[in-house]
């Protein structure tokens, strides 16, 4: 080997160790993508056993921690951007004016992915049974969705993602039915697109959510729908500082974000933080305050972090949960909440028919279904148990009504409704919470179903 052929070697050889050689000092840069970081690969696991899975945990690690990773993926970013104009990564639109839009939200965008009629309905049910459940308990409750970007925005969308099939969109399909429910529903879309705020932006550029502004004016319209006493927000001192960075420039570009203006309201709303959290990302967050409002219950995704120093300052004690399936039944009573507001982002609604939350079964009067035909022979059926609650789940027929209410009389006894419960497939089922000890050894089941319809002119 000559001279020259060794130095282009090493030379090669040194620009491949670089990523390795660089991991203990520049090798820990991706906490802005909002996930948690792979753990070093270990030889056995937990129980003391040989780790099989070493080599793909490795590789795992190396992926996420390997040097300079983040000017790697900026620089591939920048490339790919400049001179294609497409995105570097799967999960980012890459729109005109700078414009970044999550690509979860393209199949609402586009009416891609409509639910039929009996989906739409266990959608909205859902919400329904579990706002007869808060009001049961002498609750408020609200329910709302927030608009993804590109629905209210979608002048800087590509010219390749048409919005082909506006009359096919789940939101706009979904809100009529909440409405002929009677479901609390705030009408957060409605507001941001009225003649007062039509000619602002009320979203980030390069985030996927809302800007403050815009999460006060959504904080506003729930807690207006609850009836719950809250300052204007939206009135107070506004100050703009160019200080955010969002999380779709973090995707892509992580190492050259580019920070853009946010609306900052003062004086800032009080309340404390009852455990330390990191961001308002957490999982479950705790908040008190001198208000005198009473107890929130707070269901939200990722819409809700700009919610909560609204909604925290405007209620004694909050809790902020972002688990699925809700457990509506366990927070209800450990939170003892006085208030229940539900905010789902509008590309999971479809996730509102596939989660049935964990909430006992409404007991429902015998007299209602008295005249009403039972299926004793129900499929899929499968109990699980805990020393508590016990769930019970079972299929439903194909030729079920598409408002169908689904009954179930428990050892020939007492009915129950449950929750109805979709996959993507269509796919119908059930899904039932009981108390344990109510129940025996050896259950019976019987299926009854209902259209709503019919049950409402009742």
């Amino acid at each position: 080997m000559n001279k020259k052929s060794l130095i282009y070697f090493i030379l090669c050889l040194a620009i491949c160790l670089l990523p390795v050689l660089l991991i203990p000092v520049k090798g820990n840069q991706t906490a802005s993508e909002n996930r948690r970081l792979a753990d070093p690969p270990a030889f056995t696991d937990e129980e003391g056993q040989v780790n099989v899975n070493v080599l793909s945990d490795a590789g795992a690690y190396f992926e996420d921690h390997f040097g300079l990773r983040n000017e790697w993926v900026t620089a591939y970013g920048k490339i790919l951007a400049k001179c294609f104009g497409v995105s570097s990564q799967n999960g980012v639109i890459l729109g005109k004016n700078d414009w970044l839009y999550y690509k979860d939200s393209l199949t609402d965008y586009q009416g891609g992915y409509d639910l039929n009629d009996r989906q739409l309905f266990d959608a909205a049910w859902t919400v329904k049974m579990i706002q007869n459940e808060a009001y049961s308990e002498g609750m408020d409750f609200a329910f709302m969705i927030a608009p993804n970007k590109n629905s209210l925005y979608d002048q800087n969308m590509p010219y390749y993602y048409t919005s082909y099939r506006e009359d096919h969109k789940n939101y706009d399909r979904l809100m009529p039915l909440l409405e002929q429910y009677e479901v609390n529903t705030a009408d957060v879309k409605r507001v941001l697109t009225s003649d007062e705020y039509k000619d602002e932006i009320l979203y980030h550029e390069r985030d996927s959510h809302w800007n403050n502004k815009g999460a006060a004016l959504a904080a506003q319209t729930v807690l207006d729908a609850s009836e719950t006493d809250h300052p204007v927000f939206t009135e107070r001192t506004e100050t703009i500082r160019e200080d955010f960075t969002g999380d779709l420039d973090a995707m892509i570009f992580p190492a050259a974000m580019k920070p853009e203006a946010e609306i900052y309201y003062e004086p800032a709303g009080e309340f404390t933080y009852v455990e330390e959290v990191e961001n308002n990302f957490a999982p479950q967050i705790y908040t008190e305050s001198d208000s005198e409002n009473g107890n929130l219950l707070m269901y939200r995704d990722s819409f809700g972090n700009a919610l909560v120093p609204y909604m925290a300052e405007c209620f004694a004690y909050s809790h902020f949960s972002r688990g699925i399936p809700y457990q509506i039944t366990d927070d209800i009573y450990d939170d003892e909440c006085e208030t229940l507001i539900i905010e789902r982002a509008e590309r999971f609604i479809p996730e509102l028919a596939m989660n049935a939350p964990r909430m006992l079964a409404p007991v429902v009067s015998g007299r209602l279904l008295s005249e009403r035909n039972y299926e004793k022979s129900i499929s899929g059926l499968a109990e699980e148990e805990s020393d508590i609650y016990t769930i019970v789940t079972g299929d439903l027929p194909e030729d079920i009504p598409a408002d169908a209410r689904i009954f179930v009389k428990v050892n020939g006894e007492v009915n129950y409704e449950a929750f109805p419960v979709t996959d993507e497939s269509g796919k119908e089922s059930f899904s039932l919470m009981l108390i344990t000890e109510l129940l025996s050894d050896q259950n019976t089941y019987e299926l009854c179903l209902v259209p709503a319809s019919e049950m409402m002119e009742e």
